[in-house]
């Protein structure tokens, strides 16, 4: 029996025990046969420690406290109680596949040379409407931090996401982008598959989005020239055309506002982004 495991699963949570539960539930399926000697699970909750959670009692599992300073810190915390020499970063509303861990355990196997791999992020159900948001990945480039495994020693070395992202957004673009800096490729691995069920998007989605969106600018100021101010202008006469007016014609005033405020971020966005690059 090894002491130490190669595998350590993060799982950042807040305010969601049901999903967390099903999670687990799923996560169970993907033990490795060898999972009491390789294999770990820490699931870092930034609310109240949800009750009931529980997992093969034959497999090393931390419940911790975390630091309630949004996704990107929690993750990192939840990191730094890991062990494995991989870290395997799961969000709490995702469902693993059976052979989410072996996916990624054999392309580590296969491709020694490769420090990051991503995981595909699929949708099982058809989109019901405008509000229902899910970060799907089918072909990979975009390194997702709801399904991806890294090697520990170069997520210590690159100290972990950056905390300054108080939200879940832009975080993992960031991470993404410094491992580009460094020349660090990362291989998508279909095998390695998690369901990211639609979840409702709030009415303060974008306003985080961009909110988080200066702060990757302020940290990376050379990336303005590399976000284009007409793509989000674009978005907001999409979205106005697509959502709001057809709402407008039909009456149908629930949830207005919220298309309003998300256009006029979008707008926003798009003109900080404009007077940057002048």
């Amino acid at each position: 029996m090894t002491s130490t495991p190669i595998f350590s699963v993060v799982i950042p949570t807040c305010e969601r025990p049901e999903a967390l539960r099903e999670c687990l539930a799923c996560l169970t399926s993907s033990y490795p046969d060898d999972a009491t000697d390789n294999f770990e699970i820490i699931v870092s909750s930034d609310s109240t420690i949800p009750e009931q959670v529980e997992t093969k009692q034959t497999v090393s599992f931390q419940l911790l406290t975390g630091p309630k300073k949004g996704p990107a810190a929690n993750r990192n915390f939840g990191a730094k109680h890991a062990s494995g020499q991989w870290l395997l970063f799961l969000d709490d509303d995702c469902r693993p596949d059976p052979d989410w861990i072996n996916g990624f355990a054999a392309a580590i196997a296969a491709h020694p040379q490769i420090n990051v791999f991503e995981g595909r992020t699929y949708v099982a159900t058809p989109r019901q409407s405008f509000w229902e948001v899910s970060p799907a990945n089918e072909h990979g480039g975009y390194l997702w931090s709801c399904n991806f495994a890294i090697r520990r020693s170069l997520f210590e070395e690159l100290g972990g996401f950056d905390e300054h992202f108080p939200y879940a957004a832009m975080e993992d673009v960031e991470l993404r982008y410094r491992l580009q800096k460094r020349n660090e490729s990362f291989l998508f691995v279909p095998q390695a598959a998690v369901e990211h069920p639609w979840r409702k998007r709030s009415a303060t989605s974008f306003a985080r989005q961009r909110e988080s969106t200066l702060i990757y600018l302020r940290l990376h100021p050379e990336e303005s020239a590399n976000l284009s101010s007409r793509s989000f202008i674009y978005a907001a006469a999409y979205g106005f055309c697509k959502n709001t007016l057809p709402a407008l014609l039909h009456g149908n005033w629930s949830g207005i506002d919220a298309l309003f405020r998300e256009q006029i971020s979008q707008l926003q966005l798009a003109l900080t982004i404009f007077l940057r690059r002048i």
